[in-house]
């Protein structure tokens, strides 16, 4: 057995922490802030638990859902999406199904969007655009109207920084499809056929989830003992 110390209590910090706890060794994590869970943490409120972001598990891993479920037992769920975007003062349907663009979203900024992606798509044929960023990646590919009015705006909320600072690879991994006719044909191909070809596990067509009851804090208030199932908290 070996005494073993962890500078970080986020999730990262926790699993080690738990799979050297379990293996035998001693282990103290040690976290500045109050609480456990880092940017997958939940606070209480009036009795409701709040997440700081959606923390749901989209996995296919079976080794990590076994995991899960030794570490959560009845508190892990499966939930289905029911999801919607705040987005030009109303609520959209996420994802927008192809029929729904046009009822949803106004006429004419539709048009706005299809113009400037024809455009892209045309000049492309003669033209090497430069991804030297996040927003030069969206930019090239969906056009500047969606990237000031979504894009834009939804990144620098998420991530508290300017677009243009994020590398690339951010918009790539995180943007499962790399332009609208992509989209376009990839849910068209799962609306009429059933067929996900996202092949990214942000698939905006991925409808099911794991989801740990209470947030973080039901991993919390589980038993903190070394060789249990979670590790010591200072």
């Amino acid at each position: 057995m070996q005494r073993i110390a962890i500078i970080g209590g986020g999730i990262t910090g926790l699993t080690c922490a738990y799979r050297l706890a379990r293996d035998g060794h001693e282990v103290t994590v040690y976290e500045r802030n109050a609480e456990t869970g880092g940017l997958a943490s939940s606070f209480e409120n009036n009795d409701f638990v709040f997440d700081y972001g959606p923390h749901e598990f989209c996995t296919d891993n079976p080794e990590l859902v076994e995991v899960l479920q030794e570490l959560l037992g009845e508190d892990l769920l499966v939930r289905h999406k029911n999801a919607a975007q705040y987005f030009q003062n109303a609520f959209i349907n996420y994802p927008l199904a192809p029929h729904e663009i046009v009822r949803q979203l106004p006429t004419m900024l539709v048009a706005r969007i299809a113009r400037e992606v024809i455009w892209l798509r045309l000049k492309s044929t003669v033209y090497t655009f430069s991804d030297h960023s996040f927003e030069h990646w969206v930019a090239n590919r969906f056009g500047e109207t969606l990237y000031r009015t979504y894009f834009g705006p939804y990144t620098r909320k998420v991530w508290g920084i300017d677009p243009d600072k994020l590398d690339p690879s951010t918009a790539s991994s995180r943007i499962s499809f790399n332009s609208i006719f992509d989209y376009l044909l990839k849910s068209l191909s799962y609306y009429l056929f059933g067929k996900n070809d996202f092949s990214s596990i942000h698939s905006p067509l991925k409808d099911t989830f794991y989801y740990t009851r209470g947030g973080i804090l039901s991993c919390r208030r589980k038993d903190c003992s070394p060789g249990s199932r979670k590790c010591y908290q200072q």
